[in-house]
């Protein structure tokens, strides 16, 4: 089966990595609640108040680098705009905008977020340190990580804990957290031979995946049905064993959502059948 209707598939696929986790629509989910529920969570009654978006920063406190970097915008539009593209936001003014410059002084307008070790070419592993301590005072707010991976998964955190209360104002509680994932090994399989997927739907459910902290992307990329990987060596087996050739995963498409989810701390772990389940795409070209 093809993407005749590639909407169907993103909310079938976003609605069940949120279902899986007890997030769908009918569920009753406090303000300001972490998910999943971290394994030490203390919060308070006391609200602090957001700065607006113009004054509000992630401070990296420790060391840095590109994934830190570009989570601190994606967060930010998360956390003030509902989007993870900066492409997309939605620049309207706010009471938190009007206040931030009013009151500075006395608003949330920095988190430190300090990162022991963060290198540029880091790729996530089934041994990775996902723990984190998270802290949200006054002035004095913190994220605490060993490696960049607990970084992500404490910047994850701390957009969850923000919301809007009755005035329509951006706050968060006071709240201490100390965190670390039960299962090192917590993933989402998605088949794209049966049916086709769109790699900007893909990357949708890979940011679906990071709200949930989901850190395993299953690609069932290839199967008997069709075969949309395009190999280099084997060119012929996209050609014959896929829908179409505008139902191929380029280089380029897999490269993308390979990156797409490391800067997510999601690693991509591919699925290729064989020897069984190929006789109607593999068998379809003679170069093997």
């Amino acid at each position: 089966m093809a993407d005749e209707h590639p909407e169907f598939v993103s909310q079938n696929l976003t609605g069940l990595t949120l279902c899986m986790y007890g997030l769908s629509s009918g569920s009753s989910v406090s303000n300001g609640s972490p998910w999943p529920m971290p394994m030490s969570f203390t919060q308070t009654d006391e609200v602090v108040v957001m700065s607006g978006a113009e004054e509000f920063r992630f401070i990296a406190a420790g060391d840095t680098c590109n994934i830190l970097e570009a989570a601190f915008k994606r967060y930010r539009n998360i956390i003030f705009y509902g989007t993870p593209e900066s492409s997309n936001w939605q620049k309207k003014s706010t009471k938190n905008d009007h206040l931030g410059k009013l009151l500075a002084s006395s608003t949330l307008q920095n988190v430190a977020v300090t990162i022991k070790k963060c290198e540029d070419n880091e790729y996530p592993s089934l041994e990775s340190d996902e723990s984190y301590s998270l802290a949200v005072g006054d002035a004095n707010s913190s994220i605490i990580a060993d490696t960049i991976w607990g970084g992500l998964s404490g910047l994850e955190t701390f957009s969850q804990l923000t919301y809007y209360n009755n005035d329509g104002m951006l706050v968060i509680n006071k709240t201490t957290i100390q965190d670390s994932p039960r299962f090192s090994h917590r993933g989402l399989l998605v088949d794209t031979s049966r049916h086709f997927i769109k790699v900007p739907i893909l990357l949708q459910n890979l940011d679906a995946m990071a709200y949930n902290k989901l850190n395993v992307f299953h690609w069932h990329i290839v199967d008997m049905q069709a075969f949309p990987y395009e190999s280099i060596n084997f060119p012929s087996l996209s050609e014959t064993g896929a829908y179409s050739p505008s139902h191929v995963y380029t280089q380029e498409d897999v490269a993308l959502v390979i990156e797409y989810a490391r800067l997510r701390g999601i690693r991509v772990m591919p699925e290729f059948d064989t020897p069984g389940h190929t006789f109607n795409s593999w068998g379809q070209s003679r170069t093997c």
